[in-house]
């Protein structure tokens, strides 16, 4: 049995902003992590690290469409996240408000580090939203 962790969150910025924050370095480092490798290019891979470097996540962008999708492999040696892909679909409400949908998916089992991850990606999803609305860079992890 493969798991999902799902998420969805309007968030009212641009598609742009919503994308440039999930694929930017400077984007990235404001909301998740600030040990953060990244380029909003398909093909290459982002780095996060994590307890001061210690942890290394390695997201392959698979792919980095503007304004619309973002969708990473991960490996890493964390064996819970190695192999999983993560998702990012951005799209916009009738009223004008975008939003932002989230899978984390192939996860092999819902262990307690799978509820510890959903958590977090819930907390993510509001720190990315700030950051996205607001500008203000407050990474939850480094």
């Amino acid at each position: 049995m493969m798991a999902d962790i799902i998420h969805s969150i309007p968030i009212k910025a641009s598609p742009e902003a919503i994308f440039d924050a999930i694929t930017t370095q400077k984007g990235l480092s404001s909301w998740w992590t600030d040990l953060v490798k990244a380029e909003p290019t398909e093909g290459s891979t982002a780095t996060f690290g994590f307890n001061g470097g210690d942890i290394e996540f390695h997201m392959h962008v698979d792919e980095a469409t503007p304004g619309t999708c973002v969708r990473w492999s991960c490996s890493t040696d964390f064996p819970d996240w190695n192999g999983t892909t993560l998702r990012f679909d951005i799209s916009v409400r009738d009223d004008g408000v975008a939003m932002l949908g989230f899978r984390h998916m192939g996860w092999d089992t819902t262990s307690e580090h799978f509820a510890r991850s959903n958590t977090d990606w819930g907390r993510l999803m509001y720190y990315l939203k700030d950051y996205a609305e607001n500008g203000t860079a407050a990474p939850m992890m480094g």
